[in-house]
């Protein structure tokens, strides 16, 4: 059975909502959250922790720096904090607590304890608040060690945290590590994990998918120029952004590093805790598509708090390309004419029924299936996002208004597999996965732009009929030439009706141009880690999720009340893959 401190803390937080903006908006969010399915239950969350190794060796090669700005925490937050890091395995550290003007007393006597029953720990006040950049931006100044940790003053690292670190930053090149997180109740248990994907720079324009912990090398963090005061409230999303756009590599650890604290004045308590944090975030966003070079109109709210919505800037001119229709015949001449109303944005040079064009033909290529419905909005839509700088491939995931999925992953074996299979229409899915742009592996459904194919594959595909195998295919090779294939969520019109819609895994090899597209895609497609764009989230299913180290453990879901309320994890059959 469930623990019911779990339903009063729910309940409490529903009540908080909608005191703040009303019981009808209460009410909706949970409403959202019953079919979201985002989290585990938990209990399901609670058994597969009690399988979670601890004691991991480390090498002690590198000297970590724990920087806290500290601001009028529970000095026995403090405290936990202090005993968590004596307990880590990795023992070269030190930890920088800055107190940042702190108006409790005994704020300031605790450090003192601290500091003189640990040499590692290392304390200082600031004489005023200057906020969580300015102490944070000092205590990096001071630190010593070739890495440094963001931790905040109320929270816990996880078991083996630092020996983590030790071993991902023996590799040179590394320059930014993050890990996995859960949250902890009032009462001290473990819940809602959030499993995150590998690097993924796109998604982290929609919202900020890292948080919790960001480790760096301290020479990078100082050449970012350290975190920025006009983004408090959202600078380590800030320092995010920046810091994907010139980091050497990025490392993600499928272990839960962090334990944030669920405290009445924290986001993990409520999205609504810190509005203004959002504000900042949006900015942050407004900024990073900027100097990326983005055709921005404008950063809006998206589907939640925290989530951010780009909208760009119509092309100048129409995209000049070849289409492709594929599909049930009754749906073809649909497409056609709605290709008739959208010469604006798209300019047809010809038209491919069910058939790949001629090896002669080049240029972008235009793919639209006929089993959905035909949408000259998502032509709008895709028109905005085809062409963009580095993007290969722009597409949807194709599903019905009840059941779709998140792309498609891609394994070394030519095993292709779609993500999150089943999600709810409605839902944001795991992580928040289905809640704004992301480079996936590879798309077969729904509408896709592709700047264009390979001369070999051109060759191989031209004449054959269109299916799914040769468009994932298609898809998978924008990254021959280091261009990312990015799923949308707007990008998936409704299905048509009366056609029943088929998730399975697609064997690829024996395909037209796969097993020499397969060997010839980069290292860094199926490198970094497992699960570098697919979180290993899908993977765990309640009352029963795998133990770490065991990806294809299955278990059969069992309904609950609880499994509702806390928004159940998905189960999905998937692999360590790539997408």
């Amino acid at each position: 059975m469930e623990d019911p401190r779990h339903f009063g803390e729910l309940l409490g937080r529903a009540w908080r909502l909608g005191a703040k903006h009303g019981f009808a908006a209460a009410a909706a969010r949970v409403s959202v959250r019953l079919g979201d399915r985002r989290a585990p239950a938990p209990g399901s969350y609670e058994t597969w922790l009690n399988r979670e190794p601890r004691g991991l060796r480390s090498a002690q090669r590198t000297l970590i720096s724990v920087l806290v700005p500290v601001h009028d925490p529970d000095p026995e937050h403090l405290d936990a904090l202090v005993t968590q890091l004596r307990a880590q395995t990795h023992t070269r550290w030190e930890a920088l607590l800055v107190d940042d003007g702190s108006r409790r007393p005994a704020v300031a006597r605790r450090l003192a304890q601290l500091a003189a029953t640990e040499a590692r720990v290392r304390t200082w006040r600031r004489p005023s608040a200057g906020g969580i950049s300015k102490a944070t931006n000092e205590a990096a100044a001071r630190a010593r060690g070739d890495v440094i940790v963001l931790l905040d003053h109320d929270d816990l690292p996880g078991t083996d945290l630092l020996a983590h670190l030790d071993a991902a930053f023996a590799d040179d090149r590394t320059d930014l590590v993050y890990t996995d997180e859960d949250q902890l109740t009032p009462w001290g248990a473990r819940t809602e994990p959030r499993f995150k994907p590998g690097c993924s720079a796109w998604l982290a324009l929609g919202f900020n998918y890292v948080t919790h912990p960001m480790a760096l090398r301290r020479s990078f963090f100082r050449e970012l120029g350290g975190l920025r005061s006009s983004f408090d409230g959202s600078q380590d999303h800030d320092l995010l952004l920046r810091a994907l756009e010139r980091a050497r590599r990025v490392r993600h650890l499928p272990v839960i590093g962090y334990h944030w604290r669920r405290t009445p004045r924290s986001v993990a308590s409520s999205s609504t805790a810190k509005p203004w944090a959002f504000e900042a975030g949006r900015r942050a966003v407004d900024a990073a598509a900027r100097r990326r070079g983005l055709p921005l109109e404008r950063v809006e709210a998206g589907a939640v708090p925290g989530v951010n919505r780009l909208v760009l800037r119509a092309p100048p001119r129409a995209h000049a390309v070849h289409v492709v229709l594929h599909g049930p015949s009754e749906g073809l001449d649909d497409w056609e004419r709605v290709l008739q109303r959208v010469r604006p944005r798209w300019q047809v040079l010809g038209v491919h029924r069910n058939r790949w064009p001629s090896a002669s033909t080049r240029g972008p290529l235009l793919l639209l299936d006929a089993s959905l419905q035909a949408s000259s909005l998502s032509l709008d839509v895709l028109a905005r996002w085809a062409g963009l700088p580095g993007v290969g491939a722009v597409g949807g995931s194709g599903g019905t208004r009840r059941r779709r999925h998140l792309g498609w992953s891609l394994e070394r074996s030519g095993v292709a597999s779609p993500v999150c299979p089943g999600l709810r229409g409605p839902a944001l899915g795991p992580s928040l996965l289905a809640a704004a742009p992301r480079e996936v592996a590879a798309l077969a459904n729904g509408v896709l732009w592709l700047a264009g194919l390979p001369t070999r594959l051109r060759d191989d595909f031209a004449g054959r009929p269109v299916d799914t195998s040769s468009v994932l295919l298609a898809s998978a090779a924008a990254a021959l030439a280091g261009r990312a294939c990015l799923f949308h969520p707007e990008l998936s019109p409704a299905e048509r009706a009366g056609r029943t819609w088929q998730e399975k895994r697609v064997h690829l090899h024996g395909a037209p141009g796969a097993d020499w597209l397969l060997r010839g895609l980069p290292e860094e497609f199926w490198a970094g880690d497992a699960d570098r764009y697919c979180p290993r989230h899908e993977l765990l299913v309640p009352l029963g999720m795998p133990a770490p180290g065991e990806p294809h453990a299955k278990a059969t879901p069992r309904a609950s009340l609880a499994r509702g309320l806390q928004a159940s994890a998905l189960s999905a059959s998937s692999s360590n893959s790539t997408v």
